[in-house]
Formats: C-alpha cells, structure tokens, sequence
C-alpha cells in the first residue's frame, strides 16, 4: 500500500518530492516492522498502536493505577501533581480515553474493568518503578533478562498518603475514580478502606501480641500469687513437721 503510493506521487510530482516520499515510506514501514503491538492485530493507525504499547508498557504494567478526573487543569496545575507526587513514589499522566480504553483492553480482564470510568477529561496515577542507580554496573537490567513484575504495595499507608495529598496538590479538580491495586480492580470507595488498613508489619505485631497473650496472664498470674502460694507451702511443711515431731499415742490395754 504504502508502495502504491509512492509511485503515484513519483509520477505527479517532481522528483525532489518523490525522493522525500520514498523516504517518508521507508521511515514508517521501518516504525511498523519494529512497534511492540503487531499490526495486523489491529485496526488503527501507527501513532494510536505506539500509544497503546507506551500506556502498557509505563502505565498499566505498575502495581497500582488510579483512573482520576482531570478537568480543567492548566499546565501549571499538572506541573504541581508532578512535582507533589514524585517523591512518594507515583507518577501522573494526562490519558486519551479510547486509546486507554484499548490498552487496558488488551493488558487484561482486570484492566478492562478502567474502561467504563473513561468519561471526560483523565488521569493515570501510577507507581513508579524502582529507580536504578547509574553508578553501580551491576544493577544496570540485561537486555536477554526477563520482565520482572512490578513489587507489590505491601503497606497500605503509600495510599493512604497518596490519597491525602491529591486533594492538596489538585484540589477538587482531581478526583479518583477506579483503580487496579496488586492486580484487584477497586473503586474509589473500596480504595478508600483498603488505605485505611494497617500495614503489613502492624498485622504482624497484632498476630504475635495475640498469640502471646495467653503466656503473659499466666506469668502475671504466677507473678502476683507467688508470695500466697509460698506462705501456703511454708504452712503446709510446718503442719507435716509437727505431725511428724509428735509421739503416737500408746495402744490401750
């Protein structure tokens, strides 16, 4: 197709525009050989299929993704989100909802469920991947190494802190929609309890202080009657002392 058209332009027009032609259709047959999705797998145009690849591969493959109204920002205001978000770990996007929708679509049924909440003006909130250190060698990824999956968020307090920030760094503008935790689908509402829960290591600290509780009564027990039960045994030797010291009674004639 793309051939087709070059000829055609090769015979209406000169040949500095046709050599420029060539060379445009070299540049996208090029683009389309090496893009991540396949095209003959979908219907749309070069530029929607590398922005499909990129929400994927930057966005949608995190541990946690928040569908957010964005009405009305300017790009002073995104600015701010960016720079308030940065340091707790989390990145933020201005999304196009039908290419969104098509690349939640394809990254999997837990995904696709972000599509019915893209409606009007977006945003991705998303986790940022851990940084690596250019100084050290040896943390530099292979190429031939596997995709590694994303750490999971083990403390719900980093939602917590991400949710109490939004309202201060985007005002009423910013509102959380759905999200995609660990791979769970939550709305705005479940996403809100499950912020509130304690954290990994405070579940830890509340099973093992349950499980010892029953050990520490029984030591406070001991602990608080151990001088009664010392001045019973001390009665209990004397009583077996002077039964013993007295004399039996001589047998009756």
């Amino acid at each position: 197709m793309i051939v087709a058209r070059t000829l055609t332009t090769t015979r209406s027009t000169g040949p500095a525009v046709a050599t420029a032609a060539i060379a445009t259709a070299t540049a996208v047959r090029a683009r389309a050989i090496h893009c991540p999705v396949p095209a003959n797998l979908r219907n749309y145009p070069l530029k929607k299929q590398i922005l499909v690849a990129d929400y994927r591969s930057h966005v949608l493959s995190n541990s946690a993704v928040l569908v957010a109204s964005a009405a009305d920002l300017t790009e002073a205001d995104w600015q701010k989100l960016r720079v308030a978000l940065r340091p707790l770990g989390f990145g933020v996007t201005s999304i196009a909802n039908g290419v969104f929708s098509v690349a939640a679509t394809q990254h999997g049924a837990v995904a696709k469920r972000l599509s019915p909440h893209l409606t009007g003006h977006n945003a991705a909130v998303y986790t940022l991947p851990p940084s690596i250190d250019a100084a050290s060698p040896k943390q530099q990824p292979s190429k031939k190494s596997a995709v590694v999956p994303p750490p999971l968020i083990n403390d719900p307090a980093v939602l917590n802190t991400l949710l109490s920030a939004l309202p201060k760094a985007g005002g009423k503008k910013v509102v959380i929609k759905a999200a995609v935790v660990n791979g769970v689908y939550m709305t705005a509402p479940e996403l809100a309890r499950f912020a509130a829960l304690p954290s990994l290591d405070q579940l830890r600290g509340q099973l093992v202080g349950l499980l010892q509780a029953p050990g520490q009564r029984l030591v406070g027990m001991l602990g608080q009657n151990q001088s009664a039960l010392a001045a019973i045994l001390g009665q209990r030797v004397a009583d077996m002392e002077s039964a013993a010291s007295t004399p039996a009674p001589a047998p009756s004639a």
